[in-house]
């Protein structure tokens, strides 16, 4: 890797610990896409990463300090203030991605510690391109943490925005209430497409809501929750209906009479377990507005 003085495109997967002992990259990178696939290495964080990508060249300049295109996983609330402080110098930046969903769901974490409003006021202005990934569940702080830094961030130059919500329904919690669009996750959704629709350039704004259904309990146990609820609340008939009633509801309450509304349902996915015994099924909506275009 060391050697590889022409390269511009680098994505580094697995653990994030042994990377500090890799030599210094003395390459000008453009697009950096940080990921891991080690679930028991969940503590070790972005650290190793951000020591081997800071370290400068003799002429003061690190791997990333030409970066256009940037895509990072968050592991652990630790991640934030490094990921801070390796944004600083990224000054020629055009596409963010910050995905959250590998972080552990107990150790929830505030968006507001990346402090991305100086970022796009200093750092990269020119910014055209945010994409975000996080967990929701009930009695989540994280999306409201997204809505208090999203109302901050200068986005005039924005021109596309993703944003991914993986909900969890807890149906061992409460088998009469299960709906896929609790009281929190709706109208905050509704703040996310207002806010953002006021964005004079947005050329597309997507959202990706992922739904995951499971039963925490043992399989055998009395308490384990019906396979066949599981799967049915996530069914035609009951997820199709509730989500085009939400959504109309968000188009009609978010002002979007000059937008185009796209929707995309998945098909139902369903994973099983190391026994090899079905644990969970999975379903995603895909909703995509674009502005009219005036003739």
């Amino acid at each position: 890797m060391s050697k590889c003085s022409s390269l511009t495109e680098l994505t580094l997967r697995g653990s994030f610990k042994d990377m500090n002992r890799l030599p210094a990259l003395a390459y000008k990178l453009t697009r950096l896409n940080l990921e891991t696939d080690e679930r028991q290495e969940i503590l070790t964080g972005l650290s190793g990463a951000f020591e081997l990508l800071w370290r400068t060249d003799s002429q003061g300049s690190s791997p990333i300090s030409w970066l256009t295109d940037f895509s990072v996983v968050i592991l652990v609330d630790a991640d934030l203030p490094i990921l801070h402080r390796m944004l600083n110098d990224l000054h020629h930046l055009r596409s963010l991605e910050i995905n959250g969903l590998l972080s552990d769901r107990d150790d929830t974490f505030s968006f507001n510690d990346i402090k991305l409003q100086g970022h796009l006021q200093s750092s990269f202005p020119s910014l055209s391109a945010l994409s975000f990934s996080f967990w929701h569940y009930d009695g989540s702080p994280v999306i409201s943490t997204f809505i208090d830094m999203l109302n901050t961030l200068p986005v005039t130059h924005l021109k596309s925005f993703k944003i991914v919500i993986d909900k969890w329904l807890f149906l061992w919690l409460d088998e009469e209430k299960h709906y896929t669009l609790d009281d929190i996750l709706l109208p905050h959704l509704a703040k996310i497409v207002s806010r953002l629709w006021k964005v004079q350039r947005l050329e597309e704004l997507e959202v990706v809501l992922k739904f995951h259904n499971r039963s925490f309990a043992d399989e055998g146990s009395d308490d384990a929750f019906d396979w066949d609820d599981r799967v049915g609340t996530l069914s035609d008939d009951g997820f199709l209906p509730q989500l085009q009633a939400s959504v109309q509801l968000l188009e009609k309450n978010c002002g979007l009479e000059n937008a185009v509304f796209m929707f995309y349902f998945t098909p139902i996915v369903i994973s099983d377990s190391a026994f090899m015994r079905p644990r969970m099924v999975s379903r995603s909506v895909i909703i995509r507005v674009y502005p009219k275009i005036r003739r």
